[in-house]
């Protein structure tokens, strides 16, 4: 049976489309995921060898607006020529009789980013740095066909990993991507959700841009690396703030600089240059990003080519505000662990001058024959024998 009405739909049942059929083509198989923007279903399209389906229909209020299905197809015209190796194929668009609506992409039944990274110890470098590439890359072929994904976190990666190593990873798929731009519904997701992601242009009220990506990118690139989200609700720096862990989280990221990786990890490979790109990728300002996900995806490459980190850390050379992004919360951090040494500096304008030689007496004395010096002594000790005889 199609759809027919609202009451079919069933606003107030996610499981009222189950067994039903959507636009004339698409059997619903089963409810699959609740989200906060909507809800996710397996179908099946007509045709007999037709691989399944994901119908994604987004419940927030604002995705009823009169321009949203428009925009939606604008989106999805833009993902189709979309390179799908890293990207979540989508096909089609629509509406549910109640103006609720629906995006059809691949189906996908794999595990997220965020379950493997909730569930796991710290990545190895290799495989953390193979993960991170492979989602910059997805990221940038979003970007050059227009598209700002507008939510990227690990829950919106999909990933099958048959092993622990880089070459462990069958398949890696960025989803949702654009919906949350057209979408924009308030950030959700609690302080490990979309809000630990939230550029502070973003949470500032203003839209989603490729930039803001960038710098979700640069959180996703901090926790792969180091295993731990810069900004978390028991940090002391917001102490004074509101209580609700969430909104502490977004006055972190629109007032405070995380630590730097340097100082949470100790990796023969984690070198300067790679800690510099992380560090403009999660400027607060935007101007000091790299302005696309491409521009991102390069100066990775070119710090994961460049020579190991010495021993002894230094500080990446950054210019204008993205050169303290890194910095401004180390001492606070790592104050208590490594206490800081002697504020005095010996420097050529406080070291006291030499004292004062004569230089004509020290030459005479480098330049006077031994042999003088000891027929002085047999002269000394025949008087001394003279005198006591």
């Amino acid at each position: 049976m199609a759809l027919g009405g609202q009451d079919d739909f069933g606003a107030h049942d996610p499981y009222a489309l189950v067994g039903e059929v959507v636009a004339g083509r698409f059997r619903v198989l089963g409810l699959r995921h609740t989200g906060p923007r909507g809800l996710v279903y397996e179908v099946e399209p007509p045709g007999v060898g037709h691989m399944r389906r994901a119908l994604k229909v987004l419940t927030l209020p604002e995705a009823r607006e009169p321009d949203v299905p428009e925009r939606l197809r604008t989106i999805v015209r833009g993902l189709r020529e979309v390179d799908g190796t890293y990207v979540e194929r989508t096909y089609d668009v629509g509406v549910l009789p109640d103006d609720t609506p629906f995006v059809v992409t691949e189906w996908l039944p794999l595990p997220t980013l965020e379950t493997r990274m909730a569930t796991t110890t710290r990545l190895s470098g290799p495989t953390a740095f193979a993960l991170l590439t492979r989602i910059v890359q997805a990221v940038a072929a979003l970007h050059a066909r227009g598209v700002t994904h507008g939510d990227l976190r690990p829950a919106h990666v999909l990933v099958e990993m048959l092993g622990d190593k880089p070459d462990s990873i069958a398949t890696l798929k960025v989803v949702d991507a654009g919906i949350p731009a057209v979408v924009n519904g308030a950030p959700s997701g609690g302080p490990r959700g979309a809000v630990a992601y939230l550029a502070p242009e973003c949470i500032a009220g203003h839209g989603r841009s490729p930039a803001s990506d960038v710098y979700a990118l640069g959180v996703i690139a901090y926790r792969l690396l180091t295993h731990l989200l810069p900004y978390r609700p028991d940090d002391p720096r917001a102490a004074g703030q509101d209580p609700d862990p969430s909104a502490r989280v977004r006055w972190l990221h629109q007032n405070a600089s995380p630590v730097r990786p340097s100082r949470l990890i100790e990796w023969a490979d984690f070198s300067p240059a790679l800690e510099a790109v992380v560090g403009r990728a999660m400027a607060k300002s935007v101007a000091e990003r790299h302005p696309n996900a491409q521009a991102l995806l390069d100066a990775l490459e070119e710090a994961l080519a460049a020579p190991r980190a010495p021993a002894v850390q230094v500080a990446p050379a950054l210019s204008g505000a993205a050169a303290s992004e890194l910095s401004r919360a180390e001492v606070a951090a790592t104050q208590s662990a490594h206490p800081p040494a002697s504020r005095h500096v010996t420097t050529a304008s406080n070291v006291p001058p030499p004292a004062p030689t004569s230089e004509p007496r020290r030459a005479a004395e480098r330049t006077t024959p031994m042999w003088v010096w000891a027929l002085g002594g047999l002269l000394v000790g025949a008087v001394l024998a003279l005198v006591t005889r």
